[in-house]
């Protein structure tokens, strides 16, 4: 079931982050305060993801200028059994999103090593990568720049 994310149920999946997660968000934001990642994840509109009524995932996107959004998309050790669930949403729902607010573009910055990701979002979400970002990551590791665009092809 998607539901529209609050604070309360985005600390409980920071609570139960996947490692791979985990990893990606210390890479980019270099702080894993809840204060933090509330603050960047709560700043447009977020969903999460709940199987058998437990919270599996949180998602959403913010915008970064008037046509172009940035998603994000975080975890628990169970985000597999809502991944269904969360791509049809995204696949269905943000286009439609997207074009009433006039976005072009979506992008997403995810660490190379997290191939999971990357697989959904070229996969089955439609995202080509744009760049490579060399050592961009606060770990030192690579950074892709992933872009799905207006209008909104999926596989």
């Amino acid at each position: 079931m998607i539901e529209t994310l609050n604070a309360a149920t985005l600390g409980y999946v920071l609570g139960g982050l996947r490692p791979a997660d985990e990893t990606e968000l210390l890479a980019m934001m270099g702080d894993l305060s809840p204060a933090t990642i509330a603050e960047a994840c709560l700043q447009g509109p977020a969903w999460s993801c709940r199987v058998h009524g437990e919270t599996v995932a949180a998602f959403g996107y913010k915008h970064r200028t008037r046509y172009v959004v940035e998603a994000w998309c975080l975890g628990t050790v169970k985000i597999t059994r809502g991944m269904p669930e969360i791509t049809t949403f995204i696949r269905e729902e943000f286009p439609k999103q997207f074009d009433a607010a006039g976005v072009q573009v979506c992008e997403v910055r995810s660490i190379m090593s997290h191939k999971a990701a990357h697989e959904w979002m070229t996969g089955r979400l439609g995202f080509t990568y744009r760049v490579i970002l060399a050592d961009q990551g606060g770990n030192g590791e690579s950074v892709a720049l992933l872009t799905w665009r207006r209008p909104w092809k999926v596989p």
